[in-house]
């Protein structure tokens, strides 16, 4: 969070306009997925967006908040002996303030710790006396970017990768707009965490966001999940059902996996997307349905297309735009801030040892960021000390491999003791010698050149030139670091 809100200090901007305000407040609101109670300019009274005449809110509490100064999040104390069909009692209420006006947000569920930290620190940057700031409200989302709950996989987690940096902006310019986007990655990328995103960063954020794996469908109930059904439609349907279509109105879905949809699903699907209506099972009338629809698949659609598995008019009409999520293994430099916010997660804090995440670095990761989070919660199961062990990290990545078929010997990072990891990322960075490396260790060059050769020995590096000109580099993760 300190990062995203340093680098909206330094994109600028200028806020003097009222519907530049009205952006922000309006951007701020659908990040934290609530409503805006009122809008009160400095020395001004306060203009209520949502009347007493929806919520149960008394005259004191709505007076209470507009003499509020500071950012302050309030839970609201149930009364069910008030409440009327038409209105809503919010849960919690957080006042901020965001530049020169204050604002009150209210929604069912309570305002994190982290959410406050971010709406004030984003509050601090527009209230700075430099009065700069970003005319474009994308950087405030990147500024005041909370997780949201929901898949195992870390929501807006930290990133220092270029690739995934361009992955985001791209995410950020096409988030508000209407278009369709496919999504495409390997297995635990972070798919479903990127369509949340789009879906934060998108005029629906206040809608629903519903996630469906089209794979783990069975194609014979597929068409009542996706449409719905009426009462009698077949045996068994005691009930109307609403689809997954209908219950995303005004909202995202999200179709994982949609390569593994059945051929006469996709034509009902191209159908919806074209008439922007949908008939349940056994009914007679179509329901109007107005939804965003991202795609992700671990396979491009285009090969699909070409082997016959998808229809080309659909694929024309879902890929608007194609953003592929890189794996992990090409952004091994997020990895050090990846185990720090899986294992901030945990219920006491954790951390992994230096040799620990040389070994992390190591392993090539086929499952991705879901893997790498499995791993780390096996680790925190096993071992009750605050600083991992790397023996422990170097066990479970062998046992991974053996799983695999793979003998732990194939890998043999794990054998690895601290001098020898040590200088193994040294050697992943640049071509050494062994009295270079012995100046960077701090020990004589006999020592350097008795690791370099078990190291040599072991496959892991590899050397070139005769005597006192030959130099030493890492084969697993040289050119790997360099791209």
């Amino acid at each position: 969070m300190a990062a995203a809100a340093a680098d909206l200090m330094r994109i600028g901007g200028s806020l003097g306009a009222d519907d530049t305000q009205e952006r922000v407040v309006d951007l701020v609101s659908r990040l934290l997925a609530g409503k805006v109670l009122f809008i009160r300019p400095e020395s001004a009274a306060a203009n209520w967006h949502v009347p007493q005449t929806v919520h149960t809110l008394t005259s004191w509490t709505m007076h209470r908040l507009e003499t509020l100064r500071s950012t302050r999040a309030y839970s609201v104390r149930p009364r069910p002996e008030f409440w009327r069909p038409e209105q809503h009692r919010p849960g919690a209420i957080l006042v901020a303030r965001l530049g020169p006006v204050l604002v009150a947000f209210a929604r069912q569920t309570r305002f994190r710790c982290d959410e406050i930290a971010a709406v004030r620190r984003v509050g601090e940057i527009l209230r700075e006396p430099s009065g700069r700031h970003p005319a474009s409200p994308a950087p405030l989302l990147r500024a005041a970017a909370v997780p949201a709950a929901g898949p195992s996989l870390p929501d807006q987690a930290p990133f220092r990768s270029r690739r995934w940096k361009r992955l985001m902006e791209q995410v950020w310019k096409v988030g508000p707009t209407r278009a369709s986007v496919v999504l495409v990655g390997e297995t635990g990328t972070g798919k479903e965490v990127v369509a949340r995103t789009i879906h934060l960063a998108s005029r629906r954020a206040r809608g629903p966001f519903v996630a469906v794996n089209c794979g783990a469908v069975h194609p014979d109930t597929m068409h009542s999940e996706l449409f719905g059904h009426v009462r009698g439609a077949f045996t068994g349907a005691s009930r109307n059902h609403d689809g997954l279509l209908v219950q995303a109105h005004r909202g995202t879905i999200f179709l994982d996996e949609v390569a593994d949809m059945p051929l006469a699903m996709q034509t009902a699907l191209l159908r919806v997307i074209e008439n922007r209506t949908v008939r349940p099972v056994g009914g007679r009338s179509d329901i109007p349905v107005d939804v965003r629809i991202v795609c992700a698949s671990h396979r491009p659609l285009s090969d699909e297309v070409a082997a016959g598995r998808f229809r080309s008019d659909l694929h024309h009409r879902l890929s608007v735009l194609d953003l592929h999520l890189p794996p992990l293994r090409s952004r091994l430099e997020d990895l050090p801030l990846l185990v720090e916010h899986l294992l901030g997660r945990l219920d006491r804090p954790r951390r992994v040892c230096a040799e620990g995440l040389e070994f992390l670095r190591g392993y090539h990761w086929p499952g991705n960021v879901r893997e790498l989070d499995n791993l780390l919660q096996a680790a925190a199961h096993l071992d009750d000390a605050t600083v991992i062990p790397a023996r422990l990290i170097a066990d479970l990545l062998a046992h991974r491999l053996a799983r695999r078929g793979q003998a732990p010997e194939a890998r043999p990072e794990a054998t690895l003791n601290a001098r020898q990891a040590q200088i193994l990322r040294l050697l992943r960075r640049r071509w050494l010698s062994a009295p270079g490396i012995a100046g960077h260790l701090g020990v004589s060059t006999r020592t350097a050149n008795r690791e370099l050769l078990t190291l040599c020995n072991s496959g892991l590096v590899e050397s070139s030139g005769e005597a006192r000109q030959r130099r030493y580099r890492s084969r697993t993760g040289a050119r790997r670091d360099l791209a």
